[in-house]
């Protein structure tokens, strides 16, 4: 287990499984978001490509990120409203970080999922909450909108009424409601909730790391693509992941009827 020390989060890498962790470690203020905050979770991911970089291979294959205590978090750090530049690109390269970096990002959500928290969950691959966990975009009672992504992102999940809707009223959902509404990926009891996230992630550690990061970057691609235009850039992942060792080891695995052993390269 390799651990890096930060002020506001709690990072590590399990070699033995892959999977990475992302811990936001600010309970007393509900995991607020504070500008350092931010920067040291888009840190964190440029860690973890730091990893595989100087690996020459796939090191992490998939990351969980939560909160500390009893909730993801509540948004941005309201007491830093109007501090440091309201322009800054920090939030930008948080969620740049998070939608580049190749391996899948799971977050992890119980308690408060709201504003800025909200956003950072929605710029993850998959969110996995609590039933009874609380989702939002508080910032209306503040005098503002989301400001990081959060509208855009949502419009594509559950198109542009409801993302008014919910944007323009500050309604609050559970976590049972934003799954069954599509803005989450599901939602589980309290009393089943960590169990089923543990397994969740480790079937994702254990498929193909390249082939999953493959699908990770041509679904981000295909958003904003035409057929076309998604279609090229599928074909180029496809004709890459050819050329792999990991492609090779699981033809042998197929002729010597045994499972692969994945190696990502």
């Amino acid at each position: 287990m390799t651990r890096e020390s930060f002020q506001d989060i709690e990072w590590s890498v399990d070699e033995e499984t892959g999977i990475g962790r992302v811990v936001i470690d600010r309970p007393e203020s509900l995991n607020a978001l504070t500008w350092r905050t931010r920067r040291e979770i888009a840190e964190a991911f440029e860690r973890f490509q730091r990893l595989d970089d100087e690996s020459h291979e796939v090191v992490v294959k998939a990351v969980v990120l939560e909160g500390k205590g009893d909730n993801f978090s509540a948004g941005a750090d309201t007491n830093e409203f109007g501090g440091e530049s309201a322009h800054s690109m920090v939030p930008v390269r948080m969620y740049d970080a998070i939608e580049r970096y190749g391996a899948p990002v799971i977050a992890k959500v119980s308690g408060y999922c709201l504003g800025g928290g909200l956003e950072l969950a929605l710029a993850c691959d998959f969110v996995l909450a609590a039933e009874e966990s609380e989702f939002g975009f508080p910032e209306i009672e503040h005098g503002l909108c989301p400001g990081a992504g959060g509208t855009v992102r949502l419009v594509k999940k559950i198109g542009a009424d409801r993302t008014k809707q919910l944007g323009m009223t500050g309604e609050r959902l559970s976590g049972r409601e934003a799954a069954d509404e599509g803005i989450i990926y599901e939602a589980y009891p309290a009393a089943e909730f960590d169990a089923e996230v543990r397994e969740f992630i480790a079937e994702l550690a254990s498929k193909a790391p390249l082939g999953v990061r493959g699908v990770k970057h041509t679904a981000n691609f295909a958003k904003d693509a035409d057929i076309d235009e998604g279609t090229k850039y599928e074909w180029s992942q496809f004709y890459a992941l050819m050329a792999t060792r990991d492609y090779a080891e699981a033809a042998a695995a197929r002729r010597e009827d045994r499972n692969p052993e994945w190696k990502g390269r």
